[in-house]
């Protein structure tokens, strides 16, 4: 049976893989490369706040971190085709951690600190810990999760397509 779950790319372990690997690429890329946004924005003549070095920050930290779930799921859905079967349902469990969060969040804290804490992204060290440590996997989750599942209906749909046009197969 364990040889059979990790032979057919679904079932728990192979999602359990994918639910360590998804927000952890990312993660250690934003952690790893923190301080090439501030470096990028003195040299752009910014100071720490200020829009020019927030927007280096997001583009820096969001775009391509957040990218980086979308290629690692490609990249996984490509070598494992099966594992988008399980890769799709990544985003449950950090979505729920979230959402239990913010619930308990709200519960001790004013909803504006609430909010504060589990959204806000900066530079202000623990202000932005919650962000770190549970948005932004849950992020990548989700942007990983996507990625699964729109390679899997791009791959149905171009299936689809071959089996409505067995000629185009033999012609490559």
């Amino acid at each position: 049976m364990f040889k059979t779950e990790l032979e057919g790319e679904s079932g728990f372990l192979p999602w359990l893989a994918q639910q360590i690997a998804a927000p952890f690429v990312p993660l250690m890329w934003a952690l790893l490369t923190a301080n090439v946004p501030p470096a990028l924005a003195r040299y752009a003549g910014s100071y720490t706040g200020q829009p020019p070095e927030i927007a280096i920050e997001v583009l820096w930290s969001f775009v391509i971190g957040w990218g980086l779930a979308f290629a690692l799921a490609l990249a996984v859905r490509y070598v494992f085709p099966g594992a988008s079967r399980s890769g799709k349902w990544v985003w449950v469990l950090p979505l729920l951690i979230l959402t239990a969060g913010f619930i308990w969040e709200c519960t001790l804290f004013p909803f504006r600190q609430a909010i504060k804490d589990a959204f806000y992204y900066g530079s202000a060290g623990e202000a932005s810990l919650g962000f770190s440590l549970i948005t932004f996997p849950t992020c990548s989750c989700i942007v990983y999760s996507l990625a699964m599942y729109l390679a899997e209906k791009k791959a149905r749909k171009h299936t689809q397509q071959m089996s409505l046009h067995p000629a185009r197969t033999q012609d490559g």
